[in-house]
């Protein structure tokens, strides 16, 4: 298939760029909540940028997973509680999937929801969401290395989950990548 490696688009005006993303951004979304499978392998290499056709061939089927009525369930209570800010039932959703258990310490799930809220008040904010100026990851990451430090181990989470985190991070990381600006929200609301 003709195409270069998504990479190559950083150097695109920033139209495109921002194009590529809100497509790539739009079929996790449907992947997740209307065709019930999701490729879950963000490796950028498994994405090209045909620029002469204007459009993104996707490529590495074999890491493609069943999203189930409740990943895709979980996932839209989540979106919601997190544009209406609801840390209660992030909470309860958090313990459902694995993220937190019982024996979680306080603090510890405290941080976390903590982290949660980080990237969802991004994502809660009206307009454009600038993906080339974020400093979340590291934030996220200051965040994350606290907690390890303080001695959190996480709990085993199921594995659809994980992959569906997975694709997740490898989209919001290719965004970075290639500095594009999204209406987030507003994509979001959309499934929600």
């Amino acid at each position: 298939l003709a195409g270069r490696p998504i990479e190559d688009a950083a150097g695109a005006a920033q139209a495109v760029r921002d194009g590529i993303v809100a497509d790539l951004i739009d079929l996790t979304l449907r992947e997740l909540f209307r065709f019930g499978w999701m490729q879950t392998d963000p490796n950028f290499a498994n994405y090209r940028w045909d620029e002469a056709g204007g459009r993104i061939v996707l490529l590495d089927f074999g890491a493609v997973h069943r999203v189930s009525g409740e990943a895709a369930e979980v996932h839209r209570d989540l979106l919601r509680a997190a544009l209406d800010g609801d840390r209660d039932t992030m909470r309860a959703l958090a313990l459902r999937v694995g993220t937190i258990t019982e024996a979680t310490p306080e603090r510890h799930v405290e941080r976390i929801l903590d982290m949660a809220e980080m990237v969802f008040a991004e994502m809660r904010r009206p307009g454009l969401f600038d993906f080339g100026t974020t400093d979340l990851p590291a934030r996220l990451r200051a965040q994350g290395e606290a907690l390890a430090r303080d001695g959190m181990v996480p709990p085993p989470m199921r594995m659809d989950f994980l992959h569906l985190q997975r694709r997740f991070a490898g989209m919001a990381l290719l965004a970075m990548r290639l500095r594009a600006r999204v209406p987030l929200r507003d994509m979001v609301e959309g499934w929600v």
